[in-house]
């Protein structure tokens, strides 16, 4: 719920800033990568402190140069390049040029994942998705109403 929240105000305020400010959605994507990194390099400097019974240092406690290695690094420059700057960019984009449309796209990634993954992977959707997609999808109706 608090995600949500939290997201519905970075899209609000981050439209805003692009019109005051002028910025390319490029520029504000950026930005919002460079921070978000420092608050997780933050976050993993106070949670190292933490002792090693605590949950949250297994949550937020990453090993900058010894948890990857060269094999790993394709998979991580894919995602976190092509799959979610990319994703955030493609967001912004419908956001400014599209505005009923970019949310409706958004909140339906998951129900288009899950759909995928029947139909690739073979992977059962429970029932609690499919009342979760029913929902996404009611909601992207009445949006366009």
């Amino acid at each position: 719920m608090i995600s949500s929240i939290l997201f519905g105000l970075y899209s609000t305020l981050n439209e805003r800033i692009i019109k005051k400010y002028t910025l390319s959605t490029v520029t504000s994507t950026s930005y919002t990568f460079i921070f978000g990194a420092l608050e997780l390099a933050l976050l993993n400097l106070i949670f190292s402190k933490f002792n090693d019974d605590s949950p949250l240092k297994s949550i937020f406690t990453f090993h900058y140069f010894t948890d990857f290695s060269l094999q790993t690094l394709p998979g991580l420059f894919y995602l976190s390049i092509v799959v979610t700057a990319c994703g955030f960019l493609f967001y912004l984009i419908c956001q400014i040029k599209f505005k009923k449309l970019s949310h409706t796209v958004f909140f339906s990634k998951p129900a288009v994942s899950a759909i995928f993954g029947l139909l690739i992977l073979n992977d059962p959707i429970p029932f609690s998705s499919i009342v979760g997609i029913s929902l996404i999808f009611l909601g992207s109706i009445l949006t366009f109403q």
